[in-house]
């Protein structure tokens, strides 16, 4: 029979039936158990407290057959016919109780300390020689592009928290060169794999012992894997899992992936340890962005509130429900789109650690681009991919306000499907002559919506670059910055003014706006002049640049802003 310990208002442990732990319980606790002979008490403990949640367990189990007079067989039959039944310990053990876990709290501070400043010592090892070395090569181009390359190196081998860091710096091109966010761009690439061993109890955690009799992992190799977790093929059999879950898949789950009552599936697992290092790496990071902070001439850069912002958005990408949701949204927005697709998950097999969801094949979008590849695929099939993009995220902007932050084409795969609805193509080589293409948009756990006024301040923006009034884009953006230092507010708009104006006279030659070099020209009038945009404002206009960047490398005579035209001008009349 097994137990868990709560505190009750009455200044004792109450004893209560396991089942009502997730109840009782925040998901953010683990639980810690002690066994003896038909008998396990469970106790609540943050993952830092173990010695705490272990040693407490055993006091209890230990005061509370003492003081209930119990052995073990008379305990196993007074509990069971009445399982909801509460049971009390003496004010006595209480105290004892209390005592110890002040001892035992002690314990783990000095523990988490210990890993605290051991992981600090590690960090001044790998970053203190870019550190130093930084005054130095700052004003000299070719050592700066060596310094930047040992940076990525570095970035790299210090796990998981760094690498989305220097992936979520690299959009912040209003407050770092584009140089720097260039480099840290190429962040997005395959990490070390966890074994098998830990997927598989990983997997018996969240959907329990059985569940390989409805789901079937292809292969033990994973498919793919990240700095927060790795993906997994399998199959799920619809049958079986209807009866031992409970619930029937959707109509739209069961697609063309679908094979005799089985579902393709990808499983995506969080790695080991990563909520323990995210943790430590994150209290380094506000000490050090305090630190920073004070220096003369810094403060503009916000430090402390950029570190609470990574903050919210590395608890979300841990957090694998958050990401479900996201797609649950995705496909919201697009379910009228036969152009664009999101994986789904398939509920109820989402847990914080795991997520199953449709598996999507087809190939991924770089094969379109440049090399031999892409220059056997007809101008025709890349220019309708172009505009496909470019239409998937002026509606993800400008009419969902809800907007995928992690584009770039790893996350991107083309599906072609033939007329009589066969799977996907995976190879670029034999394309169907005829039937349907789309994008299919994969890993959404960072997303960004704008508020109500950003994103008319947004619109204003695009606008005003339409209808070329430079001055009233420079004055749009110092009156919403969230940071503004400028110190020669007339000279920032007169600037901006002449770089729309030079963005129009090249419109005028080439035909087409190139919103890009546009954005980057601006990040860095905005760097220049000290003004700090808002985070998700910024990620926005990343992804703007990105997909359009994407799109001209389809398809050089792109103009994205000839395709927005009619949603911008639509709010003017």
């Amino acid at each position: 029979m097994a137990f868990a310990i709560k505190r009750t208002p009455y200044f004792a442990f109450k004893i209560m039936p396991a089942q009502l732990v997730s109840r009782s319980f925040p998901k953010s606790c683990i639980m810690w158990k002690l066994s003896v002979p038909k008998c396990t008490f469970l106790c609540k403990a943050d993952w830092r407290k173990p010695v705490s949640a272990c040693l407490m367990s055993s006091i209890l189990c230990a005061a509370y057959m003492k003081e209930n007079s119990l052995s073990l067989k008379s305990h196993q039959a007074q509990i069971i016919p009445k399982p909801l039944s509460q049971h009390y310990i003496s004010y006595f053990h209480y105290f004892l109780l209390t005592l110890s876990s002040k001892l035992f709290d002690f314990l783990d501070s000095v523990i988490y300390l210990f890993k605290l400043n051991l992981r600090l010592f590690m960090l001044g090892i790998t970053f203190g020689p870019l550190c130093i070395s930084y005054p130095l090569v700052c004003h000299f181009t070719s050592a700066m592009n060596i310094w930047l390359k040992l940076l990525l190196i570095v970035v790299k081998f210090s796990g998981p928290t760094f690498v989305k860091l220097g992936q979520w710096a690299s959009t912040r091109r209003d407050l770092f060169s584009s140089e720097f966010c260039d480099v840290l761009g190429l962040l997005h690439c395959n990490a070390a794999c966890h074994p098998w061993s830990h997927s598989r109890h990983i997997l018996s955690k969240a959907f329990g012992k059985h569940w390989e009799t409805w789901c079937n992992i292809e292969f033990e190799h994973p498919v793919h894997s990240g700095c927060i977790g790795q993906v997994y093929r399998g199959w799920i059999d619809v049958n079986i899992f209807a009866q031992e879950i409970g619930t029937h898949f959707e109509k739209d789950l069961d697609n063309e992936e679908s094979c005799n009552g089985k579902v393709q599936v990808a499983v995506k697992i969080i790695h080991p340890g990563v909520t323990e290092l995210v943790d430590l790496d994150l209290t380094i990071m506000r000490g050090v962005a305090n630190l920073i902070s004070s220096l003369p001439g810094l403060k503009w850069l916000s430090l402390p509130e950029i570190i609470l912002e990574f903050e919210q958005l590395m608890k979300k990408q841990i957090d694998l429900r958050v990401e479900a949701k996201n797609l649950d949204s995705f496909n919201k927005f697009f379910a009228d789109s036969l152009e664009v697709k999101f994986p789904s998950p398939i509920w109820p097999l989402v847990h914080p650690e795991v997520l199953i969801e449709t598996w999507e094949a087809g190939i991924p979008i770089s094969h379109f681009i440049g090399g031999n590849r892409g220059e056997m695929i007809p101008n025709k099939q890349k220019e309708k991919l172009a505009r496909m993009g470019v239409a998937a995220i002026l509606k993800m902007v400008f009419i969902d306000n809800f907007v995928h932050a992690d584009l770039h084409p790893g996350n991107i795969i083309v599906q072609f499907i033939s007329e009589d609805h066969s799977s996907a193509r995976t190879n670029a080589d034999h394309l169907p002559a005829s039937g349907m293409t789309r994008l299919v948009f994969l890993d959404a756990g960072i997303v960004a919506s704008l508020k109500e006024d950003d994103l008319q301040n947004l619109h204003q923006v695009f606008t005003a670059i339409v209808l070329n009034k430079g001055d009233v884009v420079g004055e749009l953006f110092l009156k919403h910055a969230t940071c503004n230092e400028c110190q020669t507010p007339e000279e920032f708009k007169i600037e901006m003014a002449d770089l729309v104006n030079d963005v129009h006279q090249q419109t005028l030659k080439l035909g087409k706006i190139q919103v890009a070099g546009l954005l980057t020209n601006l990040f860095n009038l905005l760097i220049k002049h000290k003004v700090k945009l808002e985070s998700n404002f910024s990620s926005v206009l990343l992804a703007i640049m990105i997909l359009e960047g994407l799109g001209r490398s389809l398809d050089p005579q792109l103009d994205i802003m000839q395709q927005a035209r009619p949603v911008l001008l639509s709010r003017l009349f």
